[in-house]
């Protein structure tokens, strides 16, 4: 399926359980130590500590099903540097990133 056939609609049906997974998400990425945008998409920095590895696994995977028109990378940069997770797509999804992910609960 080509991207401009991916529907950009969250595959959660329930509305209440739309809105606590962006709660949580929204807190997940408040903790942040650094956002980079990029120019399909913003790249967040997170602690190298295996917790965080784990939580942006289990992030990817989730989102990957409810939300299929992110492209996902994790980075984990050498010399035990910050953990990156970026997250890419068209236009339209870095302002679904940029309404979801960055704006403030």
């Amino acid at each position: 399926m080509s991207e401009e056939n991916i529907s950009l609609a969250c595959q959660i049906e329930n509305l209440e359980q739309q809105r606590q997974r962006v709660a949580e998400v929204r807190a997940m990425f408040q903790q942040a130590t650094q956002v980079e945008e990029l120019p399909d998409g913003y790249a967040f920095s997170f602690p190298t500590e295996d917790l965080w590895a784990r939580r942006l696994l289990e992030f990817i995977l989730f989102e990957k099903i409810c939300c299929p028109f992110f492209t996902f990378a994790l980075i984990f940069a050498a010399q035990h540097g910050p953990l990156q997770l970026q997250l890419r797509g068209s236009a339209e999804v870095k302002d679904i990133i940029q309404a979801e992910f960055l704006a403030s609960s």
